[in-house]
């Protein structure tokens, strides 16, 4: 009864806590400290219908961990001061909760919702991405998608003509994996041998020709379809460029400014900053990071302050991804799990 209560008012609160960060990208204090506020109240109670204090115990145990790790989180950069409150307020509802608190030892269960919303984060991104260049109406995605169509489709021939190759040759089609991309970059060359294999692939067997080729096509172009469109919404609708002077403290910038040594003479060297787009391994890149775009925290005062004053007019802002539906899908996720076990 009482975790069916404590899993009832938490995905309740969460369900309403994501219609306002979709909304107007808030999580009002009103519900965060509600839901602590409650959630302490009702193991409380617990505690003295059932005449022990561990479920109170349990309760602030999850209100001190989940603080501890949130503000460890925030003071890394990670999250915002709305995380922090609201995985306190999970710690306090919600400390532990079914078999899955504990496989080994007990796991506090606002944990294991971040864990898994995770695997809610690509589908949710995508969905998202997609709506927002639905709603702005733009075109790029339509223009990239159809710039793209002649080469995925030159990829379905390579690939079909490829594995043509791997059975003249007696291999296993696995090698077209190897081959493909070598036929493809070759361009000129790649062309008449391409033309030339499917040829043959035709002439030996017709349909299986065919039926490799609609396979390969279409796996060409969904694949170079996903591509466009992530480009895209991370280009248009995850993020939006800003003059310098309208920042404002807390937008997330999408690129690093980093500060360079420029050359003025022999005898003088001047220091500037320039933007660049994060990359895997941008810290072996010479200069020195000063605004990281993977801080969640957003800009400070002093990061502002320092590229107004810089020759930098304009920066990309990131368009910040509502979390807690996300952190909504990854509950779900969890109580599917749970009631399979």
């Amino acid at each position: 009864m009482w975790n069916h209560l404590y899993l009832s008012l938490t995905l309740a609160a969460l369900i309403v806590l994501s219609y306002t960060d979709i909304k107007n990208r808030t999580a009002p204090n009103q519900i965060t400290y509600g839901l602590l506020i409650t959630g302490l109240g009702l193991h409380i109670v617990q505690s003295a219908v059932q005449e022990t204090i561990q479920p109170f115990l349990y309760s602030l145990f999850g209100i001190a961990t989940m603080f501890v790790l949130a503000y460890t989180i925030y003071l890394l950069g990670g999250w915002a001061g709305g995380d922090v409150k609201l995985f306190t307020a999970l710690g306090a509802t919600i400390p532990f909760y079914g078999a899955l608190s504990n496989f080994t030892y007990p796991l506090p269960f606002p944990i294991l919702i971040l864990a898994a919303s995770t695997i809610a984060v690509l589908p949710f991104t995508i969905i998202y991405g997609l709506h927002e260049l639905i709603k702005q109406k733009t075109t790029e995605l339509k223009e990239d998608i159809v710039k793209s169509l002649p080469k995925s489709a030159y990829s379905g021939f390579v690939l079909t003509a490829t594995l043509h190759l791997t059975r003249i040759i007696n291999i296993h089609p696995s090698a077209v994996l190897l081959i493909a991309p070598l036929v493809y970059i070759a361009k000129e060359p790649g062309y008449p041998v391409t033309a030339f294999l499917f040829t043959l692939s035709l002439i030996n067997n017709t349909q299986t020709a065919i039926n490799n080729l609609l396979f390969f096509l279409a796996i060409s172009v969904l694949l170079v379809t996903g591509i466009k469109t992530y480009q895209s919404m991370k280009k248009h609708a995850l993020r939006e460029e800003k003059q310098v002077k309208d920042l404002k403290e807390g937008e997330i910038p999408a690129q690093d400014v980093w500060e360079i040594e420029k050359e003025e003479s022999e005898e003088q060297e001047e220091k500037k900053l320039e933007k660049r787009e994060p990359t895997l391994f941008r810290y072996r890149e010479p200069g020195k990071i000063i605004i990281d775009s993977r801080k969640a925290r957003g800009l400070t005062e002093k990061e502002i302050e320092t590229l107004k004053e810089s020759e930098i007019e304009k920066i990309n802002i990131k368009k910040s991804l509502p979390f807690i539906p996300i952190l909504t899908l990854g509950l779900v996720i969890l109580i599917a799990v749970e009631i399979y076990l």
